[in-house]
C-alpha cells in the first residue's frame, strides 16, 4: 500500500528539522544553563561560526601584539616626578654632564727654610742723611691677589741681610721700644740688599693669608726696618 505525503506534511516535516538545526549546541552536548544572572561562559553558548570569528579575532590581536604594537595601556604619573611614564616603562632623566672645569694652581708656600729672595737693582745708594734720620723705607707697588707681593725700597743700606715678613693688616709688635707692624708675622724671604738704594723684590704671600683682604709687609734688620701695607686684590702702581 502506498502513502500519500501531502503538501502540508512535507513543510512541516522541514520546519521542524530547521529549528532543530538552529537550537542545536555546538558541540552537540548537553547544554548547562547558568542559573544566575548574565552569562557565565558566553564563548560556550555560541554557534560554530561564531567561535570561528571570536577565535580568529584573538589570533589577530596576538599576532599584532608580537609584531611591535601593544595593546595600549594607562598607567598613572606622580605629580613633580622627574621621569617619564609610558606603556609601563619609566625612563630616569639624568643631569646633562658639567664641562670640566680647570682650577688655577697658586704657589705654596713649601715647608722648611724661607727663601733667599734675589732683588732687583734699580738705583741710587745709601745716604745716612737721607730722610733726616738715614733711615730705610720700601711701599707696594704691585699685588697679584692672593699670590704676591712685590716691594721697591729706598734707601736701603749695601750688603745687608733683610727678613721680610708678611702678617694680617694691623698686627704689630714692640721691639727696641719701637711698635713695627708685622714684627710677629711670617717670614717669607730673605733678601740681600747688594747694592743698597733703590731694588725691587717679590715675596709670595703664605697660604694662611691669601684670602686676607689686606696685609702688612715689613723688611727689618735692626736698627733698619720699614713696612708698608696693600689690599689683596690684583694691583700694580702706574
Amino acid at each position: 500500500m502506498k502513502r500519500k505525503f501531502t503538501p502540508f506534511f512535507i513543510l512541516s516535516t522541514v520546519f521542524i528539522v530547521l529549528i532543530s538545526a538552529c537550537v542545536r549546541p555546538a558541540s552537540g552536548g548537553p547544554v548547562a544553563v547558568s542559573t544566575t544572572t548574565g552569562i557565565s561562559n558566553p564563548v560556550a553558548t555560541q554557534s560554530a561560526l561564531m567561535k570561528e570569528i571570536i577565535a580568529g579575532t584573538q589570533t589577530a590581536m596576538a599576532q599584532a601584539s608580537s609584531a611591535g604594537t601593544p595593546i595600549p595601556t594607562v598607567y598613572g604619573a606622580t605629580p613633580g616626578a622627574t621621569s617619564t611614564t609610558g606603556l609601563g616603562t619609566n625612563t630616569p632623566v639624568y643631569p646633562s654632564p658639567t664641562a670640566n672645569q680647570t682650577v688655577m694652581s697658586l704657589p705654596t708656600q713649601t715647608q722648611g727654610p724661607p727663601p733667599e729672595v734675589q732683588p732687583t737693582y734699580v738705583s741710587g745708594y745709601y745716604d745716612p742723611k737721607k730722610f733726616g734720620d738715614g733711615s730705610v723705607r720700601i711701599e707696594v707697588i704691585k699685588v697679584v691677589e692672593g699670590q704676591s707681593m712685590t716691594i721697591q725700597t729706598d734707601n736701603f743700606p749695601p750688603d745687608t741681610i733683610f727678613t721680610v715678613k708678611m702678617d694680617v693688616y694691623g698686627n704689630s709688635g714692640i721691639e727696641a721700644g719701637k711698635n713695627i707692624y708685622a714684627l710677629n708675622g711670617i717670614i717669607v724671604g730673605f733678601t740681600d740688599s747688594g747694592k743698597g738704594g733703590v731694588l725691587q723684590a717679590t715675596y709670595t704671600i703664605p697660604d694662611t693669608l691669601r684670602s686676607t683682604p689686606k696685609i702688612h709687609i715689613l723688611a727689618i734688620s735692626m736698627p733698619y726696618f720699614a713696612y708698608a701695607y696693600a689690599d689683596n686684590v690684583d694691583w700694580e702702581k702706574p
